[in-house]
């Protein structure tokens, strides 16, 4: 799919590295998926003001922040967002879902940092609030609004940033791996079998996490300065996503 529609990978010293870890049947995952980040570092710095990130982040504060208010419906009515007729989780996700590419569309965001963005938005909130009201009896609307609540706190909302950048960085490295991953599966190449395939994308994902902890201790001072401040703004949103994308460059250097 992205090998095929985009070509194999640039051949620039830094790529160069990364074919030739990936050749290596010695190599280890986590070398892979150090020379894997550097490499795409440029695109992620580049793509820090897209509006489907920023975007993306700032309804992320909105939906958890104002589940504090008695009045949820109203709250996320007043940014555009009606869930008055919204009778599950399911529902909830879909209509937030909708949207999220309904606002950044108009925004004009760019492919493909838009959909992955949007995608990692959506997973997030699946394996948080989704997961947290299903657990619940009756996953109601009130259920939704309990799980959002959860995460509105500084300290919880943090690891809700984290978690965010994680998935978004994670999807940037995969989408320019995969192009060169498909041809190195099979006898003395890096992957011996599709299991190696998945077992080097779990490490890479431990990477992005581990890498991504700068932004959850960034989050919580923010997050909490800002909504002490007053509401926050997709510009607020969008100049803390630019440092955190600076803070993660930062570190992905500083590993390396």
């Amino acid at each position: 799919m992205g090998h095929i529609r985009m070509g194999r990978l640039p051949k620039t010293r830094k790529w160069r590295q990364v074919v030739q870890l990936l050749d290596s049947p010695k190599s280890s995952s986590s070398a892979v998926a150090a020379s894997v980040a550097k490499a795409a570092e440029d695109f992620f710095y580049e793509k820090k003001t897209d509006p489907a990130l920023t975007y993306s982040y700032w309804l992320l504060t909105q939906i958890t922040y104002r589940s504090r208010k008695d009045d949820y419906i109203g709250e996320l009515r007043a940014i555009g967002l009606d869930i008055s007729d919204v009778t599950s989780v399911f529902d909830f996700l879909d209509r937030i879902a909708n949207f999220t590419r309904s606002q950044t569309e108009a925004r004009k965001a760019t492919f493909p940092i838009s959909e992955f963005a949007r995608l990692s938005f959506r997973e997030l909130l699946t394996e948080t609030v989704g997961q947290y009201s299903q657990s619940l009896f009756g996953s109601t609307l009130e259920d939704v609004k309990h799980a959002c609540r959860i995460y509105s706190s500084p300290n919880q909302f943090s690891k809700l940033a984290r978690m965010y950048f994680t998935k978004v960085f994670k999807r940037s490295l995969q989408f320019f791996i995969s192009k060169e991953s498909p041809n190195k599966i099979g006898e003395n190449c890096k992957f011996g079998d599709i299991s190696s395939l998945s077992n080097f994308d779990a490490a890479l994902e431990t990477y992005c996490y581990q890498s991504a902890k700068i932004v959850e201790d960034f989050a919580e001072g923010w997050y909490s300065k800002r909504n002490w401040q007053g509401e926050i703004s997709e510009q607020d949103a969008s100049g803390f996503v630019a440092v955190a994308v600076d803070k993660l460059r930062a570190e992905i250097a500083r590993e390396n």
